[in-house]
């Protein structure tokens, strides 16, 4: 764990090459990583640049726990190439990594762990890895100091294991060297030279010389966001002091334990040297390096901090009586990097093309370390740019300029640290460096009730306490939390009369230019060929067919397009736009205009009533002639606005986008009427599953086509010159049957009260076909709906073969039937 190795005989012995065709900057294990998958890749041009010597900034302190399971099926992909790569490194270098696959053991000390770990061991079935819930007593057993008396039961993954993370990074240049990589160590990056014309990084300044390039990897470590800001690059992350103690041997303790955890303590423990390491992720994390990193920090540790770390301790005295007479041989206090979501950073930098990082690993650098850096290397050398699947949840992209901000990234580094034992509760939220982006309606929602939700920094309501229904919003519950009943009333008021949503967060950009309808012709799905004020709700895709966004375009003049798309998209669908029309010659101009823009949702049966009545001129506006896929500019009080037929919960309604300025103005008018009321997110969530409308991060990534997701309706199939080809035509010609998976619809009997959130193993026969995607309680329907992706089986994926099976879902461990359809939810008889 805490070893130097062999990296200052390995370094590259030869003078800094005039020019590489890629250079590393972090000569750690993520930097060695991505320069050995590079090689792997026939990418032998590389050169690895680290300040210190190997390992000198986190990696050498590193706790070196090996775990699988992870929130979604790609990052568990990404997690399980480490068994394998470890095993193979050994055998390609002779360079041992440290590697030891003993298991891991989870445990629980109350109901809602032993229900999240039930739900994980049912999704670790999905994902190809083997899991169990076994007891305390079991637990004991194979991890013999523990006391099971306090413990509810455990999750075991065989298949987890330790490493040492000095080795495993000696490993990783080793077998960069033999694939042609070079390593220069105690050679500093001091500056970046970019092309005055566009942008790109043409070569890297270091205390050793110039060195000339095609591309940059910023795997910085600690120092990222510094080496970032170099190139005009904002990287997210920030440092937080990162403990775990070591104990005097005891005895029972040897080397083929598993790793355990007691995540409502905090805590880990793994052996070492006959010992115990005891680490911890305190809820509330301590910040450090206030003002960046220092410019030297190697092999080098922060101040202990016993009274800190002491519950973390005092937990451990609990789960293991034996420690309260151990001593603890030291304390390790070393800093990590942790970005504001408690996810990695990974991919080509929105502010500069050629600028990739691989950082911000949240204390997962080892167990991560394979997965980071065989993708980032499949998709640099990828032809287009690709990924090797979809990659959304680590994507840099993911942020926008809100998390320029060091302060706020700081801040939310204090509460992302404690997340990693946190229990993810279904829609959770976080809480610190709030709130940062607000609509010109936020206060006055406040006022009226409501409860936000934070999404690519923006507040948006997620529903509105009421005088007669009040939920705390930090009370969270895998069953019905409080604010359910607030929900399926605001459900009501919007399929029975009128509800107003604040949606200005979504994503908006203005494409203008001569090329205006070719450009959106050839990066969407739909035909674009429409008439001015028309709009059409589509796809922008991938050269392999897959989403890169779901979208709703106006069509305002002969050659302007305006573009609505989901929120968390600003940063990466703008790039994906401004790259495609660079790259194909399209002369059209891209701009956000999200922040410009205010839009407001006004939905429900009533909604025309609503809108004719609150218009304030003699002759009220004839809301019914704005039909669907059309627009119309229409005055609302002193406003004139947009107003464009489109409902994304199923009902009658329209979306008004409006200048900024004005959003106050027109909801003032509006919510004064009798008939509406305000609703938030969670209703816009329930009626839209319901509705079986589909849903980006859901039901659709990059890796799957509007053939795969059911919307083939938005799709454009006469179209063949369009960015993804033939792709989908062959999908078609094939038959939808036949596709490797398919979405569909998920009904639980009527009056079940279990509640459905997503994540949830489907079976059929009681073999494990696919998961839900997005589940939710409506009590119009007096039960749970979904969607879930199922997966081809050797038989058709058509209605015969939803209707033969016995079908159910697995919820914390227990199997409930289901009706299954390719009907949307609330269409399904039960």
């Amino acid at each position: 764990m805490i070893r130097r190795g062999l990296a200052q005989q390995m370094r590259w012995k030869g003078e800094l090459p005039s020019h590489a065709k890629v250079v590393v900057v972090g000569g750690g294990i993520i930097g060695n990583s991505v320069a050995y998958h590079l090689t792997k890749e026939g990418w032998n041009d590389v050169v690895v640049l680290e300040k210190g010597t190997a390992t000198c900034g986190t990696t050498w302190h590193a706790a070196g726990l090996i775990g699988q399971l992870r929130g979604t099926s790609q990052e568990t992909a990404l997690s399980k190439m480490g068994a394998e790569t470890f095993r193979r490194l050994l055998k390609e270098t002779d360079q041992d990594t440290g590697f030891k696959q003993h298991g891991s053991i989870t445990l629980s000390r109350c109901p809602d762990r032993t229900t999240l770990l039930k739900r994980n061991a049912a999704r670790a079935g999905c994902f190809g890895i083997e899991a169990s819930i076994i007891t305390a007593e079991d637990a004991a057993e194979r991890f013999p100091t523990l006391d099971p008396s306090i413990f509810e039961c455990a999750l075991w993954l065989p298949n987890d294991g330790v490493a040492s993370p000095t080795d495993v990074t000696n490993a990783f240049m080793k077998g960069a060297k033999q694939g042609g990589a070079k390593v220069f160590e105690n050679t500093t990056v001091t500056g970046f030279i970019k092309n005055k014309r566009n942008g790109l990084v043409e070569g890297v300044e270091t205390s050793n010389g110039t060195i000339g390039c095609e591309y940059v990897i910023n795997c910085s470590g600690l120092w990222s966001n510094q080496v970032g800001k170099m190139a005009g690059v904002c990287v997210p992350l920030h440092a937080c002091e990162h403990f775990y103690v070591v104990t005097d041997t005891i005895n029972g303790i040897h080397g083929k334990l598993p790793v355990l955890r007691d995540p409502d303590q905090q805590a880990y423990y793994r052996e070492w040297s006959g010992g115990i390491v005891l680490g911890g992720f305190e809820l509330k994390a301590k910040p450090c390096f206030l003002e960046g990193p220092p410019e030297s920090f190697e092999f080098q540790l922060l101040e202990d901090d016993f009274e800190h770390f002491y519950p973390v301790i005092e937990g451990a005295f609990e789960a293991m009586p034996i420690l309260k007479d151990t001593n603890i041989r030291n304390m390790v206090n070393g800093p990590e990097s942790f970005t504001p979501d408690n996810q990695y950073i990974l991919g080509e930098s929105p502010e500069c093309e050629n600028f990739w990082v691989a950082a911000g690993m949240n204390s997962s650098g080892i167990a991560s370390s394979t997965g980071a850096g065989w993708a980032l290397a499949k998709w640099l050398t990828h032809p287009k740019k690709q990924p090797p699947f979809d990659l959304s949840a680590v994507d840099i992209k993911r942020f926008g300029h809100y998390a320029n901000s060091q302060n706020f990234v700081r801040t939310r580094s204090s509460e992302t640290l404690g997340m990693h034992y946190t229990i993810p509760y279904p829609r959770f939220e976080l809480e610190q460096g709030r709130p940062l982006r607000t609509s010109p309606l936020y206060d006055t929602l406040k006022d009226s009730g409501a409860v936000f939700g934070s999404k690519f920094g923006w507040e948006r309501a997620n529903y509105f306490n009421t005088n007669a229904h009040q939920a705390d919003p930090t009370v969270y519950s895998f069953e019905k939390p409080a604010w359910m009943e607030i929900v399926n009333n605001e459900v009501i008021q919007t399929t029975t009369k009128c509800s107003i949503f604040d949606v200005s967060s979504f994503s908006k950009f203005s494409i203008q230019g001569k090329d205006a309808e070719k450009f959106c012709d050839f990066v969407c799905g739909a035909n674009m060929s429409i008439e001015i004020n028309d709009l059409i709700y589509t796809s922008i895709l991938n050269d392999k067919g897959g989403y890169i966004s779901d979208v709703t375009v106006t069509r305002i003049a002969s050659d302007h397009f305006y573009v609505v798309a989901p929120t968390t998209h600003a940063t990466k669908d703008l790039s994906f736009l401004r790259q495609r029309a660079a790259e194909y010659n399209f002369c059209v101009g891209i701009s956000d205009t999200t922040g410009a823009t205010g839009v407001l949702a006004v939905q429900g049966p009533l909604s025309n009533k609503v809108l004719s009545e609150s218009c304030g001129s003699p002759k009220p506006y004839d809301f019914e002639s704005i039909k669907p896929n059309s627009s119309a500019i229409v005055e609302i009080g002193n406003h004139a606005v947009r107003v464009s037929r489109v409902s994304y919960v199923g009902q009658l309604g329209v979306e008004i986008h409006c200048p900024i300025e004005q959003l106050k103005g027109v909801y003032d008018r509006l919510i004064a009427h009798p008939e509406a009321s305000n609703a938030g997110y969670y209703c816009i969530e329930a009626l839209r599953i319901a509705a079986g409308y589909r849903a980006w991060g859901h039901e659709m990534t990059t890796d799957d086509t509007p053939v795969h997701v059911g919307t083939s309706f938005a799709f454009d199939f006469s179209n063949k010159n369009g960015i993804s080809g033939t792709v989908l035509h062959q999908l078609k010609e094939d038959g939808v049957a036949n596709l490797d998976s398919r979405i569909i619809s998920v009904r639980m009997s009527a009056d079940s009260e279990t509640v459905l959130w997503g994540g949830e193993t489907v079976l059929r026969d009681g073999v494990v076909v696919g998961y839900l995607t997005s589940g939710s309680y409506v009590k119009s329907l007096s039960t749970s709906v979904g969607l879930a992706t199922i997966k081809n089986q050797g038989m058709p994926l058509n209605n015969k073969f939803l209707k033969s099976g016995d079908w159910s879902v697995n919820v914390a461990g227990e199997l409930y039937p289901i009706h299954v359809s390719f009907k949307p939810p609330r269409d399904i008889v039960v």
